[in-house]
């Protein structure tokens, strides 16, 4: 697999990986953005959220955003470890300058003034032994801004020709800087990208470029199987996130009906037929609203009886009332109203006399106590029915 393909199946990772992420905040923004004061009111429509789907949401999220933070900061790692990288190359590389300057005598730094074929056949030598086997190429400016001497064995005119006129440079640290052959750089672009420092050797400016295609290899070979993890993690996070939203959801919705159907059941004094679930706590729930309802059918029955009886008790006790009533105002051998009631009608005849005109008869039975002597006084009682 060459670098270019490398990069391809990094750019797609990172893609699949983004367009995942970024589909699971707009869906999270969208369910929760309603219920954020003073946004909310902005939504004509506001749906409940259920239990399940939060939960799967939680799941979800910090189960990605750990891997994805720690993404983002071992990139940020590898990315400074490059700068540092091409830093120090730079560093060694004006290191052996000022000592091949300090090495000199007088006689060399004229003749290399004079651009002596000597003198840059001997440091065009000791650049090379400096850049090794790598891709770095050391680059020697002269005044009128043309390549005086490089290490390359000739000049590329569609790349390093181009370096110091055209595109884009991101300075990363001091006289180090990296070039980009577009103004607006994307992440391909660093595939092209050459990092260039920059250092000066006596009256001659020198340029260090080194392609950084293989450092970006090598961080993005590193970074991909995090990325793999990351996706791995994250549609493993969306499965428990769908089964347990699944769970919940039928869990709590077996719970709310249950409940909802409760007091039907209890009034009607049905029996309890409620399937079991999975989930400890939900089960212990389903028990105690179980025990609940027991109860419920238990008091109602007791408050039934109860109310029965106290029922029977009030018509008892109103019968009695009725009785004593009668009893009270009435005569119990004749059924005609006693002295009380004939008081009682005598103060009301008494309060309207103004308008009516009333009179007392008052009768009596001579010699009735020999019709009880004689009779008994059933008999007595039976002859004053019959006068009655």
């Amino acid at each position: 697999m060459d670098i270019s393909s490398e990069f391809i199946n990094f750019t797609i990772f990172q893609l699949v990986l983004s367009t995942l992420f970024s589909a699971l905040i707009a869906d999270i923004l969208c369910d929760y953005l309603p219920y954020i004061p003073k946004i909310g009111s902005i939504f004509m429509d506001r749906n409940r959220l259920y239990f399940g789907q939060i939960i799967s949401h939680i799941l979800i999220f910090f189960a990605v955003c750990p891997i994805l933070i720690f993404i983002l900061l071992y990139s940020r790692s590898l990315e400074a470890d490059m700068y540092e990288q091409w830093k120090q190359s730079l560093t060694q590389l004006n290191y052996t300058l000022r000592q091949e300057v300090v090495e000199m005598d007088s006689e060399e730094i004229q003749n290399f003034s004079l651009d002596s074929d000597l003198e840059k056949a001997r440091l065009k030598s000791l650049l090379e032994h400096e850049v090794g086997d790598s891709n770095a190429r050391i680059y020697l400016i002269n005044s009128n801004t043309e390549v005086w001497l490089s290490t390359a064995d000739q000049l590329d005119s569609n790349e390093d020709g181009q370096v110091f006129q055209t595109g884009f440079v991101k300075e990363i640290h001091e006289n180090g800087f990296i070039w980009f052959s577009e103004n607006n750089p994307n992440f391909l672009a660093w595939y092209e990208g050459k990092y260039i420092g920059h250092t000066t050797f006596l009256n001659k400016d020198v340029y260090l470029l080194i392609p950084v295609d293989k450092a970006i290899y090598k961080a993005a070979n590193k970074l991909e199987r995090y990325l793999l993890i990351a996706m791995l993690i994250l549609f493993f996070a969306l499965v428990c996130g769908i089964v347990s939203n699944h769970i919940l959801s039928q869990s709590l919705g077996f719970i709310t009906k249950i409940t909802s159907d409760l007091p039907r059941k209890v009034q009607t004094k049905q029996a309890f037929n409620w399937s079991d679930t999975n989930i400890y706590e939900f089960a212990q729930l389903r028990e105690n609203i179980e025990k609940v309802a027991l109860e419920l059918q238990k008091m109602f029955r007791e408050t039934k009886l109860k109310n029965k009886l106290l029922m029977e008790k009030t018509n008892q006790l109103t019968e009695s009332e009725t009785k004593l009533s009668y009893l009270a105002h009435y005569d119990s051998l004749t059924n005609l109203p006693n002295r009380y009631s004939f008081y009682k009608d005598m103060d009301a005849l008494l309060k309207n006399s103004v308008d009516h005109i009333f009179a007392v008869v008052f009768l009596d039975l001579d010699k009735f106590k020999q019709v009880n002597d004689t009779l008994g006084h059933s008999g007595g009682g039976r002859t004053i029915k019959t006068i009655r």
